[in-house]
């Protein structure tokens, strides 16, 4: 005789129980979506956990269409009028969505950084760091950032050799070329130093903890669409990987050292930190503990983001021989010398900037889509009545290659964003694709990231002739992590004969 059958029929009995009234009350219930979905959080967990969730998004829409229920309380989207129903500015009385802060892992040092920050205290931070990445500052940084380019592709050159096969030419994982070259221009202008990455062809000790860190914390950071296992999880993972939780502290640590460090340098360079300080002269401060979360953020938000977009930028130009003959072609012809590569004329490339906007579809940086919350009151998004506190979100690498945004999704054609683009293309809804989000939240440092891109693909393309090698040629099948997990990125690189 089993003494706890009684109580498990009772505990099923409460449970069929919720779901019924679950299913009575929900005012979500009129989205289509997987039954599963309207019940639990438990398969967007699973997904996340497995690097699958971004997948698994672009197959439900397939599946659904352009609106779907991903969980309980979220509600994903791949209109482009959504993106600025959710994030863009709002008109007088309309309230903005604040972001759902469950999605975003807690900064190293607990302290709100220009990301995570709430309503009250974003416009003021952003204030603060917006003249570090204004035109006139980066037209001032401009001579730092090309010494690094440059510095990079000496470096290149000084690895061209004889190899097996009798020919000569360099063998480069570019994954980790373009890591080193953002993160030192990232280091150097929030720290005022670089981290030497280009100069040992390593990574700095510093930087290899983000990358270890970073997964750990965001397949943690579910524990808090699951509270009853939050601290569970969070247990096991500290025993498990423990190593995960040093290197965050480590992180911190450094950032909190290098922030002191660099604000107690007398210096004018024209790096973040000075604008920062200059700004607090005539408006409300950041407290150091905000200086040095947002440092921390500048680093790997600054680095991360535009070092992985350079190398899904260069492997699909590499993978499609056409496309590479017609940018190679223009950029050659486009300049007479290297001494003509500046800020102001890398903006004057129209296929560059076709290249570079297919490349945003196809691999968005920031694949993920991170969510916003309905605010009080609710809110209408694209004719659908939403529920305050009903988490919405755009999930970009869904958006960029739905058939219903774009025809030949999944094919890499750069003309589709040209003025005299083929017919075919009529039809694509090109605002689908924003890499930089939009309205008062939108990337802080998006001129600065596409001048980085810009000179380095055009660096690149002046000094090499460049072949993908055989074993990356699907390169791009990755599992997300919130981030991509890149895997090498082998390039030959030969020196252009002239």
């Amino acid at each position: 005789m089993d003494p706890f059958r009684e109580e498990r029929s009772s505990v099923l009995g409460l449970w069929m129980f919720s779901v019924l009234l679950q299913l009575l009350n929900d005012p979500l219930a009129g989205i289509p979506g997987p039954i599963y979905c309207r019940f639990s959080r438990l398969p967007y967990v699973y997904w996340v956990c497995t690097g699958r969730l971004v997948f698994r998004i672009k197959e439900l829409h397939d599946q659904y269409g352009e609106v779907f229920r991903i969980a309980p309380d979220e509600v994903q989207f791949i209109n482009p009028e959504a993106w600025k129903d959710i994030f863009g500015h709002k008109t007088q009385g309309a309230k903005e969505f604040p972001k759902d802060l469950r999605f975003y892992p807690m900064p190293p040092g607990g302290v709100r950084d220009l990301l995570t920050a709430d309503q009250a205290n974003h416009p003021r931070m952003r204030k603060m760091l917006s003249p570090a990445f204004a035109e006139k500052t980066l037209r001032e940084q401009e001579a730092i950032i090309t010494s690094y380019v440059d510095f990079m592709v000496g470096k290149l050159r000084g690895m061209v050799t004889k190899q097996e096969d009798g020919a000569v030419y360099a063998r480069a994982d570019m994954v980790k070329w373009y890591n080193y070259l953002i993160f030192d221009i990232i280091g150097d202008l929030t720290f005022g130093k670089p981290f030497f990455c280009l100069a040992s062809s390593d990574y700095h000790p510093w930087v290899s903890t983000i990358f270890s860190s970073t997964k750990g914390a965001i397949i943690a950071n579910n524990g808090d669409y699951l509270p009853a296992v939050k601290y569970l999880a969070m247990l096991l993972l500290v025993v498990a990987k423990p190593r995960l939780v040093i290197d965050r502290i480590s992180r911190l640590k450094y950032s909190v050292n290098k922030t002191s460090e660099r604000l107690a340098s007398q210096t004018d360079r024209p790096d973040f930190m000075s604008y920062i300080m200059k700004g607090a002269e005539t408006g409300q401060p950041l407290s150091k503990e905000e200086l040095d979360a947002n440092a921390d953020l500048l680093v790997f938000a600054g680095s991360e983001t535009t070092s992985t977009f350079l190398s899904g930028c260069t492997y699909f130009v590499l993978s499609n021989p056409r496309v590479y003959r017609r940018l190679v072609a223009e950029v050659r012809g486009s300049f007479n010398s290297e001494e003509e590569m500046t800020f102001a004329s890398i903006q004057r490339l129209p296929y560059l900037s076709a290249v570079m906007q297919e490349a945003f579809r196809m691999y968005p940086p920031i694949p993920v889509g991170p969510p916003r919350k309905v605010p009080e009151g609710g809110a209408v998004v694209r004719g659908i009545s939403l529920p305050e506190n009903t988490a919405v979100a755009i999930t970009q690498y869904a958006a960029g290659h739905s058939e219903t945004n774009f025809t030949d999704p999944y094919t890499y054609t750069p003309e589709r964003w040209l003025p005299d683009a083929d017919e075919r293309f009529a039809s694509d809804r090109r605002r689908a694709v924003q890499p930089f989000a939009v309205g008062p939240r939108n990337c802080i440092g998006q001129n600065l990231a596409t001048a980085e891109i810009r000179l380095t693909m055009i660096k690149m393309l002046w000094h090499f002739e460049a072949e993908l090698a055989p074993e990356c040629e699907n390169w791009h099948k990755q599992s997300i992590f919130g981030l991509w997990e890149k895997p090498p990125l082998m390039i030959k690189l030969r020196p252009r004969e002239r």
